[in-house]
Parts: C-alpha cells; structure tokens; sequence
C-alpha cells in the first residue's frame, strides 16, 4: 500500500465525498494534513468524525497574514519525520511552508504532486519567476482545469506530468435531492415572488464586492423597466447585503426581487436551484457552476477568463449557459434576453445538459478514476 499525505489549507465540507473515497481507497492509504479555517470566510469544515476517517487526520496550525494563509505550525516536522511514498501539497506559492516541504520530499525522494489552480495566465514578470520556480519544484501536477493545463504546456511543463481532475461537491447526495425536488412545484418553491412562472435568475454565494452582483441587479433592473419580465433571487449573506437591499430593493422591485439570504440546508439549496433557470455570477463563478448545474440550472459569468476560476470550463457558451462582457451591464441585458428568447430554447433539455455535464466530469467518481490512474502507476 502506498503513502500519501497530503497537505492542504482546510478541510472544507464539501470535499467530503472525495476524501472519504480516498480515505477508504484499498490500495492508497491517504493522511490529511491540514489546519483551521480561520481567515478563510469561515468555509464549513468536514465533520470526519461522522465520516469514520479521524484516524487519517493531522490537524497543523495554520497562520495567516491579511487573510492569505502563508505558514502551517507542525507540517515542516511531519515531513521530516513521516515515512510516505508521496506527498501531495496545495498548489498555493503563498505558503511559504510548502516550498520547505517541496525540498524536503525531494530530498528524501519522496514524490511530490502539487494540486492547484497552477496558472492564471496574467501574471506579472515578478509573480510569474516565482510562479514558476515554485511549480518546477514538483514532480507532476493535479489541476483542477484544461485552461490552466495549456498555459503551462505552453511554459514548456511536461504534458506527461500535467493532471486535470477538475472539482467536485457533494455528488451523490445532490444527485438524490435534485429528483425530489423536481417533484416539488414551482409555485410553492417560488412563493415570495408575485408571478413565479417568470424566468427566475439566481445567485447563489457570499455577497462580496468582487462578485460584482450590484451588475446583476442593475441589469434586472433595466430588463423589468417597462414591465416585469424576470424574477431575480439572491442566496446568500456577505458584506455587501446591506448596500445591495438599500440601493436595489424598494416597493417597485419586491415583486421580483428577493433576498433570501444565507442557506446552508441543501435540502433548501436543492429546491431553489431546480426551480431556477439561469445563475449569473457577474464576478469569477467557481463551483457554484457545478452547484448549478449540479441541480440542471446553467449559469452564466464574466468573459475575462484570467480573472476566471477553473470551473468556469463547465459552461459551454450557448449551451450550458453563456459569458458576457467583464462589468458590462448593457450586454447582459441583451444576453439574457438572448438566452430566454432563442427559438430553440427549453428548459428541460438545457437541465438534461446541465446535468450530463456535471455526471461526465465534475464528480467525485471521475476524480477519483484520475487520481487511481496516476498515483498507481
């Protein structure tokens, strides 16, 4: 049986399913070495205990500075001491704990895979030499998309070496809630809004400035000027609730405008993503693409894909959903209507789609098939 440890920042909940596979796996014998969430917006951390897994855990402890994680206390000690075969760190060059790690291992010939993002492919002169000092620092690569795998075939890193094994939520408890909530009308789901057989868009995540959902907003706004076409919910809390309620909600919009605040019951999540039918996230998307698709609803975001985060790749633009230009109000305006007024729209071939995407790629199985593939060999 192989060692693996693998160092990461936390130990967020939805990653459970992934872990819990790794952590059972009969032929890879995973330890996962991680820290606090603190400074991470308070992300929910996996409950191992209800898992069954505690004995593969390591807790370190994590410092930060201005949020950013940059040391894990402990983590140095274990790969000094620890006997494994190989060693899997968080692709993250701001964890200056990692880079000692990375030397470590190779010096103990130890194997060393990174999982990240790897590139953006928009860094500076000074971020990039790091970038790249600290990436040929690993033997191989686990990535979590195809954009960030080109750019560093382009920085001439082995194609060999490079592993795209995207990302993945709670899969197989997801996929149980989305066929209960379909059974679940519309209406009942949508109750807070007048006319609930509008289109509704959706966002669902932390209020955050960079999310840029003010451009979201001002674009329902303009769409239901005349009369109210679209319905528009918002899931979730954050620092920019209270400016968004005051500037956007008011007697006009109430009908069509709903902040439902934030959510962490999937069963709720559940119905509220079926029921809708377009996520925008103006700002970059992540996984609440996979969210999204995850329940059939396609999603839609910004067109500057250096700004994007890799799971952006599940949109396929006019198909699984569409881009539109980075803090352009008027041409999400137009692509919405686009969207909802093609000839050859319907929703629940959309929803098949959406779903087949999420099934062929952006689950826990694919992943682990990947993983098995290259940490075997």
């Amino acid at each position: 049986m192989k060692e693996i440890c693998y160092f990461t920042n936390i130990a967020p909940h939805y990653r459970e399913e992934i872990w819990t596979e790794f952590a059972r796996h009969s032929q890879l014998n995973f330890t996962f070495v991680f820290g606090d969430n603190r400074g991470t917006n308070k992300i929910k951390s996996f409950d191992f205990k209800s898992a069954h897994i505690e004995k593969n855990v390591v807790k370190v402890r994590n410092i930060f500075f201005r949020k950013a994680l940059i040391w894990q206390v402990g983590a140095i000690g274990l790969a000094l001491t620890r006997k494994i075969d190989i060693a899997i760190l968080l692709g993250d060059m701001h964890v200056l704990s990692n880079w000692l790690i990375a030397i470590i291992c190779k010096l103990k010939k130890v194997k060393v895979f990174y999982w990240g993002h790897g590139f953006s492919g928009d860094e500076g002169f000074i971020k990039m030499k790091l970038r790249m000092a600290f990436n040929n620092l690993a033997d191989e690569h686990f990535l979590y998309g195809n954009r960030a795998r080109d750019i560093m075939v382009g920085l001439n890193f082995k194609p060999s070496r490079l592993h795209v094994v995207y990302n993945s939520l709670l899969y197989s408890s997801q996929v149980k809630l989305r066929v209960k909530a379909l059974e679940i009308p519309r209406e009942k789901t949508m109750h807070f809004f007048k006319n609930a057989n509008l289109p509704i868009i959706t966002f669902i995540g932390r209020l955050t400035r960079s999310k840029r959902i003010d451009i979201l907003l001002s674009a329902i706004q303009q769409l239901n000027a005349i009369k109210p076409s679209y319905n528009c919910l918002i899931i979730g809390s954050g620092s920019e609730l209270g400016s968004l309620k005051n500037q956007f909600l008011n007697a006009q919009t109430r009908d069509f405008l709903h902040f439902y605040g934030k959510s962490y019951d999937e069963n709720e999540n559940a119905k509220l993503l079926t029921h809708a039918d377009l996520c925008v996230s103006p700002g970059n998307i992540g996984l609440t693409a996979i969210h999204a698709m995850t329940y059939g609803t396609p999603c839609a975001t910004l067109d500057n894909l250096c700004r994007q985060m890799p799971e952006f790749e599940a949109i396929v633009d006019g198909t699984t959903g569409f881009f539109f230009k980075e803090n352009n109000v008027v041409h999400l305006c137009s692509s919405i209507s686009n969207w909802f007024d093609q000839s050859s729209y319907n929703r629940e071939q959309i929803r098949t789609r959406c779903y087949a995407m999420v099934d062929k790629v952006y689950n826990p199985n694919h992943q682990l098939a990947i993983f098995e593939n290259v940490l075997l060999r």
